[in-house]
Formats: structure tokens, C-alpha cells, sequence
């Protein structure tokens, strides 16, 4: 990978928090002019599962709808029902939770044959929700990356939720910085105490640690950092091990060490134990941590860790965008990446964006969502590494944006896909062989305010929980 290619670059995207307005447009590939329309599924379970899927609408900001609702009083416990928790100028919308069917279908609208049901719940939470990530240890858990700080929910039975807790943003922090949080990706590492929140921050250039409590919270500011430079932009994170994290962004990939899930601070030796209270500040003026290793990379979009039971320790996979390609590289016992990559896809107009991981019968495979071209693509993994080709794709629409992908694992046929620009979720096949069907089975129906109007929801996250 190389960090040379910026100026080559027609058009950007830089994640999903810059990528609300845009249409599907851009970038290299002139197939993209074609005017096929991917259609919805239209198939649908009648009989409801235990399944719910957990589905991000990163465009929340109820101004655009006009779906504002009066913001509650701050409560005595801030946080908890009643108030307290930021839904911006008072958004409805942010979180939505479809019920599954038990072969796997959205349910259909008993009101209105032929279509899907509506989401049995729809949260409201800060502005620009983009990533959502279930608690290891209490699937009603839900943690919530919005533009400004991390939210955390709790499901009720029955149906309604409450917002339990939520992060300082930068400036209440502070009071001078002129940066967002920007938080773009989560890791949960369920292994220490009650489980360590990472949060890699855009905005903030830093990966926070949030050691979580036994109620599922986390502290309203984290209890110690990685600090990067001005223009490391994180946008990824994977955990490597107890003792490893990688965090890529802008333009590298690095690996840092972790003691005990938190990270040793930069002084007064890169090798000294991190103690909670006692390590630098992560607000203000603070020395930039220095790697263990690192490459060079040119906007990552993901990465995804596969372990091995020998040295080295595991493949790190990665999407990156500027190169279009994907890549594998080799990691270590002592938290060095390789040089050289492993295994890489064919250069093409794909912006690979989330990666997903399957190992069935059938073999492995990488499933990704290919945001430029407007599909999903599937690489049948040889010896843990990455072919040239795909195995298969879905039909291109680059006007639907794929971003998040979710399989309802271990015996699960359909891949759900968070179509952003299309606004709604589509249920693809998987077939015995790993490749997907070309067009979706079943889609959720387009989002809607309760008057009835259609609004853009841009959802762009998902997962699949048990129904609360």
C-alpha cells in the first residue's frame, strides 16, 4: 500500500459521517453512469423469530424531516429515562429494530400484503449515529457512536428502551478544542473485567479506552488513550490479542500494545505498565504514543483480524480505499506487521468498505461491501489468503451505498446488507457454495416520520440480537 496516492484521486470518501449528502456518484469507473435500479426483496416470513435486527440510521437530524420532538429536562441521574441524554434539537430517529422471521425474512405488514413490517421500535439518539455494538456480555446492551459522543441504551422487555449513559464531547472536555469526536469504529474486548470499549475517534485522532461497569455503562470520559498525530484520523480498530490492538486511519496502519486492556502511556518508557487515574490526560496538549509497528496506508475503511494457532499470530485483513483493493498482512508474536503484504485482490473502481468473515463447511470467505459500485462482492479465501477475483458478486447499483453486513451465524442463509443510499436493508441469499444471489430476497420498506413521509435515513450499520 502506498501513501503517494492522494493526489491521483478524483473523488473521496472519507467514511460515513461525510457521506450523508452524497448521491451515488463519483470516483473512477464510467460503468457507473447505467441506470439499473436494484430491486427490493419481496419475499416475506409471516411467523416472527426471537431474531431482532439492530439497524443505524445515520441520518437522524430531524430538522431534515421536521420530525423534531421537545427535548426532556435533564434528569437528577443523567442518562437515565426521563432525561439527561443528547438527542440533539430533538431527534426521534437513530436507532430502529426489525423483527426477523424465522426463515430469516423481514416479516411482512399484515396491514399491507406484500410489503415489509414496519420496525417494531425506533430510538432516538444524538445526531449522526454511524456504528453500533452489542454488549458481549448482555445483548440488551447497545453501544452507540454518534458525531459528538458514544451513547449507551439498554432494551427493555416488550419493547422501549432507555438511554443509560453517554460520553463528554470534545468541548465539554475541552473547552478548547475545535474538532468532533468522530468516532467511526468500535472493538470490545469481553476478556478483562467486565469488557474494554475502544473507540477509534476521526475527529479526536486518538483510540479511547472505556473499561465498561457491571451495569454495561462507561465513564463519561475514557480512562486513558493512544494519542495520534494531527492527521491520523482513526477509522478502524481490531483486536489483535490480550496483548495487541491495530488502529488504521488516513494514512497508516499501526499496532499498539495493550497491558490489561488499557494502553501503557507514552512516558516515562514506552514499556511502562498502564495504572487507570494515574496515566496523561486525553484532552489538550498531550505527547503523540508511539507504535509498536506500522505501514503505510492510504485511507482504511476496515480491517478484520483472523488468528492462527502458530507464528505468525494472524492475518490482518484490510480494505483500503485510495489502492481499491484488499490486503492480507502477517502480524507477529511481538506486534510487528509484515512489510509486505501476503495477499491482495486486483486493483479495480470498488471502494471496498466493511468486511465480514465466514468459515463454514463450504470453506472461508470474506464477504465486503463494494460502496462505489453498489454491491457486495465474496472472496473464497485460499489458505487464508486473499484471490485475485471475486467468487461471485451481487447486481451493481451505485446508487444503493452498501455499507454494514450482518449474518444471523453459525447456520445463517442471508446476508443483510445496510443499503445507504437506497435507505432500507436488503436479504440476500447465501447459496451452499458461499456466493450470493444476485438481487434480494427480502428488503425492509423505506423509512418513514409518523405522518406517513418518506425520509432519508441513510442506515448504515447492523446486527442481529435477540430479540429484548
Amino acid at each position: 500500500m502506498s501513501t503517494g496516492a492522494w493526489g491521483s484521486r478524483v473523488a473521496r470518501y472519507v467514511g460515513l459521517a461525510l457521506l450523508l449528502g452524497l448521491a451515488a456518484c463519483g470516483g473512477s469507473s464510467s460503468d457507473n453512469s447505467h441506470t439499473f435500479d436494484l430491486p427490493a426483496g419481496t419475499s416475506f416470513d409471516t411467523v416472527a423469530s426471537n431474531q431482532v435486527l439492530l439497524v443505524v440510521e445515520s441520518k437522524n437530524h430531524c430538522g431534515d424531516s421536521g420530525s423534531c420532538v421537545s427535548t426532556p429536562l435533564p434528569s437528577p441521574t443523567p442518562g437515565l429515562a426521563g432525561g439527561g441524554c443528547d438527542t440533539g434539537n430533538g431527534n426521534s430517529r437513530g436507532l430502529a429494530l426489525y423483527r426477523l422471521g424465522i426463515n430469516g425474512r423481514f416479516l411482512e405488514n399484515p396491514a399491507q400484503p406484500g410489503t415489509a413490517a414496519p420496525p417494531e421500535q425506533i430510538i432516538g439518539t444524538a445526531d449522526n449515529p454511524r456504528r453500533a455494538l452489542v454488549s458481549a456480555a448482555n445483548p440488551t446492551v447497545v453501544y452507540v457512536a454518534t458525531d459528538e459522543r458514544i451513547q449507551v441504551f439498554r432494551l427493555l422487555p416488550g419493547g422501549g428502551s432507555r438511554c443509560i449513559g453517554q460520553t463528554k464531547t470534545e468541548k465539554e472536555s475541552d473547552p478548547n478544542s475545535n474538532h468532533d469526536l468522530d468516532p467511526v469504529d468500535f472493538a470490545l474486548d469481553p476478556t478483562v473485567g467486565n469488557g474494554v470499549l475502544y473507540v477509534a475517534g476521526r475527529g479526536s485522532n486518538r483510540v479511547d479506552a472505556y473499561p465498561i461497569g457491571a451495569d454495561g455503562t462507561i465513564a463519561d470520559e475514557p480512562s486513558n488513550c493512544i494519542i495520534g498525530s494531527n492527521n491520523s484520523e482513526y477509522t478502524s480498530l481490531s483486536l489483535l490479542s490480550r496483548d495487541f490492538i491495530a488502529a488504521g486511519g488516513r494514512s497508516e496502519i499501526q499496532i499498539f500494545r495493550r497491558v490489561e486492556g488499557l494502553f501503557p502511556p507514552p512516558t516515562p518508557a514506552p514499556a511502562a505498565t498502564p495504572t487507570p487515574g494515574s496515566t496523561p490526560g486525553c484532552f489538550g496538549a498531550q505527547l503523540v504514543s508511539i507504535p509498536l509497528s506500522q505501514i503505510g496506508a492510504a485511507i482504511v475503511n476496515d480491517t478484520l483480524f483472523t488468528p492462527s494457532q502458530s507464528a505468525p499470530i494472524g492475518q490482518l485483513f484490510i480494505s483500503e480505499e485510495v489502492s481499491d483493493k484488499l490486503f492480507t498482512f502477517n502480524i507477529d508474536a511481538s506486534g510487528t506487521i509484515g512489510s509486505k503484504e501476503t495477499s491482495s485482490t486486483k486493483q479495480g473502481a470498488s471502494f471496498y468498505q466493511n468486511l465480514l468473515r465466514r468459515d463454514v463447511a463450504a470453506g472461508s470467505f470474506i464477504y465486503t461491501s463494494v460502496f462505489q459500485e453498489g454491491r457486495v462482492s465474496v472472496f473464497q479465501l485460499e489458505n487464508n489468503l486473499l484471490p485475485e477475483f471475486p467468487l461471485s458478486k451481487t447486481a451493481k447499483d451505485p446508487k444503493t451505498l452498501p455499507v454494514g453486513l450482518a449474518v444471523d451465524e453459525p447456520s445463517g442463509t442471508l446476508l443483510y446488507v445496510a443499503e445507504a443510499g437506497a435507505g432500507r436493508i436488503d436479504a440476500f441469499r447465501i447459496a451452499a457454495d458461499g456466493s450470493l444471489a444476485r438481487e434480494p430476497e427480502s428488503s425492509t420498506a423505506p423509512a418513514t416520520t409518523s405522518d406517513g413521509r418518506q425520509i432519508d435515513s441513510f442506515p448504515s450499520d447492523i446486527s442481529i440480537i435477540p430479540a429484548p
